[in-house]
């Protein structure tokens, strides 16, 4: 017998995922450390997600680890800056990708058909031993003029139509890659920093209104005006400088390709912030960086619980 909803089962099962996908190898004890779950809860968890099938269990010598299936598998359509795929195993590690080579013959609605029909085939291909337990189609938030919306972007219904023609009885998440991204700082309050479109894009989450800006200051300046990644660095850091000190946020989350991806580009983008608003670099906000897979990750995370959610209602009816 089952003593929690299956809300609450969910919740658990959302955030013991969580814990072991970021955590290697994945024990009891880390679970519990990265968690604010109790050691009854976490032993129940596991055992019924070891049932359902997410989780795998070994045994190294010393006690028991972790990790998710490799049975299933998640597909991530990207369509900002160019078409590329993305195939992940239920942690978000990359299994495979491929870049579609767009043709200036076709409007964006066409390249986007061609794209979604080669995505399936190679899925089909490539993972006949694996199911796919969801597909995310990752949309920019910010259209260039070179592209046209007014096809079927401009209808949502007809654009789940056209997804779900292609991947039929899967779990289908449409959303902006931003968006997406978001879904890393649920827990705290943050400002999201991405590159898309050759433009600068700001996403503020857990401040009530979250909203979406692109940089008027770097709206018209390509990246490769840029001579290095600090100048590019200090520059965003400069143009977003008066919104961190009047917003405080716990976390600032940097995303993006190119200059956006160089490791040392956070280094530069804190030094700089600092310097902006006279602080030490102690004070400014905790910076996590990502090399334009951060959307990519989000969606993993919204897929991965769309699919714990489904098998929770398979084994347990609804609630």
């Amino acid at each position: 017998m089952f003593f929690e909803t299956n809300k609450i089962k969910s919740k658990n099962f959302f955030v013991l995922c969580d814990a072991v996908a970021n955590t290697s190898p994945s024990t009891r004890k880390t679970i519990k450390e990265h968690t604010s779950l109790s050691y009854p809860t976490i032993s129940r968890a596991i055992e019924e997600l070891l049932d359902i099938g997410i989780l795998k269990e070994r045994f190294d010598g010393k006690g028991y680890t972790y990790s998710l299936s490799d049975k299933y598998f998640f597909t991530i359509a990207d369509v900002r800056d160019s078409f590329r795929t993305v195939f992940t195993d239920l942690g978000g590690k990359k299994l495979s990708s491929f870049d579609f080579k767009e043709s200036s013959a076709f409007f964006f609605d066409e390249k986007l058909s061609l794209f979604l029909r080669n995505t399936a085939a190679i899925q089909a291909k490539h993972f006949t031993k694996n199911a796919c337990s969801g597909f995310a189609l990752l949309l920019p938030c910010v259209f260039e003029p070179y592209r046209d919306t007014r096809g079927i972007l401009s209808s949502r219904e007809r654009l789940e139509k056209l997804v779900s023609s292609y991947f039929p009885g899967q779990t289908v998440l449409i959303t902006s890659a931003i968006d997406a991204a978001a879904e890393l700082c649920t827990q705290k309050k943050a400002i999201i920093i991405a590159n898309e479109c050759s433009g600068v894009i700001l996403r503020t989450v857990g401040y009530g209104s979250n909203r979406i800006t692109r940089l008027r200051s770097l709206r018209s300046t390509s990246f490769t005006n840029f001579k290095s990644t600090a100048e590019l660095a200090r520059e965003v850091a400069y143009s977003v400088g008066n919104l961190c000190s009047a917003l405080s946020p716990d976390e600032i989350l940097i995303d993006g390709s190119g200059l956006f991806g160089i490791s040392t580009f956070p280094k530069h983008f804190k030094s700089a912030l600092a310097l902006f608003n006279c602080v030490s670099e102690d004070g400014i906000a905790f910076v996590r960086h990502y090399r334009g897979d951060a959307a990519v990750h989000g969606a993993v995370r919204l897929l991965r619980n769309a699919f714990i959610d489904k098998l929770i209602k398979q084994s347990y009816g609804e609630s």
